[in-house]
């Protein structure tokens, strides 16, 4: 597929667009509002390499469009300590921002293994 991913260029975003155009109605139908399940709107997930806030807005107003009315938000990693949300403010900015944080700390590649 032509563009990078997790932007807005064009190959990538005809991707993307087709994806949500199937998936945001069926969310939209499940929202706790219309009695579902769906509370909030997760918009991207640990996206704060190489952002693209144009694609982050598309995401938004995609569902918005789709009528998703929950919150939006997106939940930037890894360290809550040092964090400072690129979706907090301006283009793309999300209603919730999130922080992905374990308290217990993990490595993937130790599975078995839990940190201090």
């Amino acid at each position: 597929m032509p563009g990078r991913a997790r932007s807005s260029e064009p190959g990538f975003r005809e991707a993307y667009r087709e994806w949500l155009d199937r998936v945001n109605p069926i969310i939209a139908r499940h929202q706790y509002g219309r009695g579902g399940p769906v509370i909030l709107y997760n918009a991207e997930n640990e996206y704060q390499v190489n952002t693209d806030a144009a694609y982050m807005q598309d995401i938004q107003d995609r569902a918005r469009a789709a009528g998703i009315d929950v919150p939006i938000t997106t939940n930037d990693c890894c360290d809550a300590g040092s964090w400072s949300s690129t979706w907090a403010t301006g283009p793309g900015a999300v209603q919730i921002p999130g922080v992905d944080d374990y308290p217990q700390s993990f490595a993937c590649d130790t599975p078995g293994e839990w940190g201090p």
